[in-house]
């Protein structure tokens, strides 16, 4: 998921939240009711198809990492006794033809793995009646063999899972277009049928409907302080409400507030020679730069 998806999908869900959370509400209007149990179904799919997506590269890598493990493990285990057989025969050339790590082996190319243990295994079977007393017959060679076949199968499986997750990427494609075009046309529209009754909530949803990409903004708050003849005030002292956030502006009566709570704050302003002023309850978007200009009367 990139970062326009993450950030498309958080405002549709909390769309979603702030719908559920006014179930009796919404079902007062019903075309609004029918887009937004759509909007639901679709986000939910969205999740399922990120999670597909993941799973098919990661469970498909898994399955080869061990199958490799596995025949890595089980290649040493027939390569060391044919190696005490070379050493124990005085064939210095057989040894150096078995001579391989677990480490050697795993840390081989997908691709060059199998050729390099089959070696192995058609070794000790040119070998097979000195290899006898090593605890080496026909019976642990097939085994081998079925082994290296297994792996062999799962290589090309990661290619699969490319054409898998492309199609998966596709189908995400779509269900962001569905409820892109679900909010613009149905209930960013319908919502408007509430504006009489219950009108706290069609602001709420403004709010949730605002696309927010977390990793390049945070919340902030900037403006300028004036007096009513237009003059810049420096050193005016804002506050936001309920909480710990000042600032002071500069020479020129600009401020600015950085990383601050959202949602509707009062913001006061107090200035040397001038009356303290309060603004109306302002909104501050979560993630975005909001800007709010005061002017100050003596």
């Amino acid at each position: 998921m990139n970062k326009t998806q993450e950030a498309r999908l958080r405002m549709s869900r909390a769309v979603e939240a702030h719908g559920d959370s006014n179930a009796v509400i919404i079902a007062t209007v019903p075309a609004f009711q029918e887009s937004f149990l759509l909007l639901k179904a679709n986000n939910a799919a969205i999740v399922a198809a990120f999670q597909q997506e993941d799973l098919v590269t990661k469970g498909i890598t898994t399955d080869k990492v061990e199958a490799k493990k596995a025949l890595a493990m089980m290649a040493i285990d027939i390569a060391l006794p044919i190696s005490a057989y070379a050493v124990k025969s005085g064939n210095n050339e057989l040894k150096e033809k078995v001579s391989f790590s677990f480490s050697d082996l795993f840390r081989t190319k997908d691709g060059q793995v199998g050729s390099r243990i089959r070696n192995i295994s058609d070794i000790g079977k040119e070998h097979l009646s000195g290899l006898a007393h090593y605890g080496i017959n026909q019976s642990a060679l097939d085994t081998l063999e079925a082994m290296i076949d297994d792996y062999e199968q799962k290589v090309p499986n990661p290619k699969n899972a490319a054409a898998i997750k492309k199609a998966v990427r596709e189908n995400i494609k779509n269900l962001f277009a569905k409820n892109a075009l679900l909010l613009k046309e149905h209930l960013d529209k319908t919502v408007v049928g509430f504006k009489k009754n219950y009108p706290d909530f069609v602001l709420a949803y403004k709010a949730n409907r605002v696309i927010i990409n977390l990793s390049s903004t945070s919340t902030q708050l900037k403006g300028k302080i004036v007096d009513t003849q237009g003059k810049p005030i420096p050193d005016a002292v804002l506050a936001l409400n309920g909480t710990a956030f000042t600032a002071v502006t500069d020479d020129n009566g600009h401020y600015q507030m950085k990383s601050i709570p959202y949602g509707m704050i009062i913001v006061t302003a107090k200035a040397r020679e001038y009356q303290p002023f309060s603004s109306r309850p302002f909104q501050i978007k979560r993630g975005q730069i909001n800007n709010l200009d005061m002017t100050l009367s003596k």
